[in-house]
């Protein structure tokens, strides 16, 4: 008996290690997100699809790389519209699933969080070993349970899709009964990005690029995404002028840029580095929810080259401007002094 309570215990203390031994591979391994922070919130930005997700599930807060907590759980209805008014986009006959008629809303423009539609939920499952399938490092402390998505069933307007997190799968769901949600944002691309001309520096020394601005592409609204750069001269780039300085990172539109490159060790050589955004363009829900469950976000990806070429130092260099000294500037005063006090009395002598 004593050895079987023994046993027993083993597993119960077995279990969580063999959760977290969940391993994924490409599109969901470990290098496929950029782990950072959207609007104060624990984020992986997931670079294949170009979608920015909250870490935690609703109801669970971040913390020394785990999701501590209990994740909420509500009716389908309760988190898109009467509660928390976290439907993507409002769609016409809504109101035959349970939405007010009167919500009207674009998240996928404004880049507001949201529920992610099936197709997106089920985006961050594939490849991975064992429930829940999602990534562990990415998504830690996962309920081992299905999620709701903001996709309504077209064929069935007492029901909304569910991503289910034990089979990678779409699962029909009645709008009343509760469960988790992970909230996601983006739905609009960035504009694209300029090259900027070339800029020179001395052998080995840094060139730094004026900031590009980020912008969204439709001119309105926020677009999210990730940024990466890679190439020569260990390119790096700094946000909104302050902090570290990165080779990736989660940005958004209205985001500042700064990159910056080492010049070549030969006069005359170049070196280059290419600045990629990635974000997504999703297609919402249409009327009556025609597509209901089959909405989908494409990334899209825009670049611009940095270039820095090695020249020559100045002839000379710079010099120094000789400057006095305090007891300097005091001397000088002195001895001009001395000089006026004798003109005066030359003068004096002269007229006498």
């Amino acid at each position: 008996m004593a050895l079987k309570n023994t046993l027993g215990l083993l597993a119960l203390c077995a279990a969580p290690l063999l959760a977290q031994a969940q391993s994924c591979t490409s599109p969901n391994a470990n290098g496929d997100y950029i782990l950072g922070e959207a609007q104060g919130e624990a984020s992986a930005m997931h670079w294949s699809t170009g979608l920015v997700w909250k870490r935690c599930s609703e109801g669970q807060a971040f913390s020394n790389g785990q999701c501590t907590g209990t994740a909420l759980q509500k009716g389908w209805n309760a988190w898109a519209d009467t509660e928390r008014q976290l439907l993507p986009q409002s769609f016409a006959g809504q109101n035959s699933w349970g939405i007010n008629a009167s919500l009207s809303q674009n998240l996928l423009v404004s880049g507001a969080w949201r529920m992610a539609y099936l197709v997106e939920s089920l985006g961050v499952a594939y490849n991975c070993s064992s429930a829940p399938f999602v990534n562990p490092t990415v998504f830690p402390d996962a309920p081992s349970s299905v999620v709701w998505s903001g996709s309504p069933v077209s064929w069935s307007q007492s029901g909304a899709w569910r991503a289910s997190l034990s089979g990678t799968a779409g699962v029909y769901g009645t709008r009343s009964d509760s469960y988790h949600v992970r909230l996601v944002r983006a739905g609009q691309p960035f504009a694209g990005v300029p090259s900027p001309p070339a800029q020179t520096a001395a052998p080995n020394m840094l060139a730094t690029f004026p900031a590009v601005t980020l912008a969204p592409s439709s001119g309105a609204g926020q677009a999210w995404g990730g940024a990466r750069i890679s190439g020569l001269g260990n390119p790096e780039f700094q946000l909104n002028g302050a902090g570290g300085w990165m080779t990736e990172a989660i940005v958004k539109s209205g985001d500042q840029i700064t990159v910056r490159l080492t010049a070549p060790a030969t006069v005359g050589s170049s070196y280059s580095a290419t600045l990629t955004l990635r974000s997504g363009q999703t297609t919402g829900t249409s009327a009556n929810g025609v597509n209901g469950g089959s909405e989908s976000t494409v990334p899209q990806t825009t670049t611009a080259s940095f270039t820095a070429k090695a020249l020559p130092p100045a002839p000379g260099g710079a010099r120094a401007i000789p400057t006095l000294g305090e007891w300097g500037v005091l001397l000088l005063s002195l001895l001009v002094g001395l000089m006026g006090r004798r003109k005066l009395r030359a003068k004096a002598a002269a007229v006498a």
